[in-house]
């Protein structure tokens, strides 16, 4: 059953809340109080409500600490949170234009705390596994390159590289430049650890070397 509200933002649980600065936060509230549309979905649960839609008018709406009461359609409570996280990624990958961090931050969720696989989740959602592996990087890895490794697909090796225990951690940020514009490959890292372990490190392990050996 569905139902409307109004709610404080404050009695609203949002999965992840993607900052932005206060400029954004009033274009996004100015532009979406003139759509006719309700601004948030949200489920309700043992007297507490999830946020499963609207999640740029709750971002921005976090930010500027909006008091007034919003208005919000209650949907059917989910089976499962399992269920809800998926619903809210579908949502945010077919229906909204959410974020990399968003996405990345649901889909954490989904394989850390429900143990679902990825695979698991681009067949739930009818995906190509592609579509959802991309989003498979370590937390630790720079924001800056996950961000550059989701746009490019290149998220495997970025994600391998920076795992690698014999790349000096200092040199990272050079592999990962040159694995981002396809200037350095799965192959050419297994040259990196076999190399390192003939002790020809200083020479033969760095990215540039490895490059110039199997492309010149």
């Amino acid at each position: 059953m569905v139902t409307f509200r109004f709610l404080h933002r404050s009695q609203i649980t949002s999965y992840f809340i993607d900052h932005v600065n206060d400029e954004t936060a009033q274009k996004r509230v100015a532009l979406l109080q003139n759509k006719k549309s309700l601004k948030l979905e949200v489920e309700e649960e043992n007297g507490a409500y999830y946020l499963i839609g609207g999640f740029k008018f709750f971002d921005a709406a976090h930010q500027l600490k909006m008091d007034r009461p919003i208005p919000c359609l209650v949907r059917k409570t989910s089976d499962s949170e399992l269920d809800r996280l998926l619903i809210i990624l579908e949502k945010a990958m077919d229906h909204e234009s959410t974020s990399w961090r968003f996405k990345y931050a649901i889909i954490q969720s989904i394989v850390n705390l429900h143990a679902f696989d990825y695979i698991d989740i681009a067949k739930r959602l009818k995906k190509k596994t592609s579509d959802i592996t991309r989003f498979k990087l370590a937390p630790t890895v720079p924001d800056y390159y996950k961000k550059r490794a989701i746009l490019t697909n290149t998220s495997e090796l970025i994600n391998d590289i920076h795992l690698h225990p014999t790349i000096p951690q200092v040199d990272k940020k050079v592999y990962y430049e040159l694995a981002l514009t396809g200037h350095y490959t799965h192959f050419q890292l297994y040259l990196t650890a076999y190399c390192v372990n003939l002790d020809y490190y200083s020479l033969y392990s760095h990215p540039y070397a490895l490059y110039r050996i199997v492309y010149d």
